[in-house]
């Protein structure tokens, strides 16, 4: 099996971000010499894009709570 999906896999278990944004700069089609490791990344890929969606929200949604709080003691 092909070590950046493995590695990837792991990564996205981890829920870190940090690897997987830098598997992400190593990426290339030529990694994977099946149809079924290419769909397998194309899976771990959409996983991953998820993970930032999930996480970006997050962030957004505590930057607003911040910004009010700052109003709030500035007030």
């Amino acid at each position: 099996m092909n070590s950046w999906i493995n590695e990837f896999k792991l990564a996205l278990i981890n829920e870190d971000t940090r690897k997987l944004a830098a598997l992400s700069q190593s990426f290339s089609e030529d990694m994977f010499k099946s149809l079924a490791s290419a769909q397998e990344a194309q899976a771990l890929i959409g996983g991953a894009i998820e993970l930032f969606k999930t996480k970006s929200s997050h962030i957004q949604n505590e930057l607003t709570k911040l910004q009010k709080a700052q109003k709030y003691v500035k007030n």
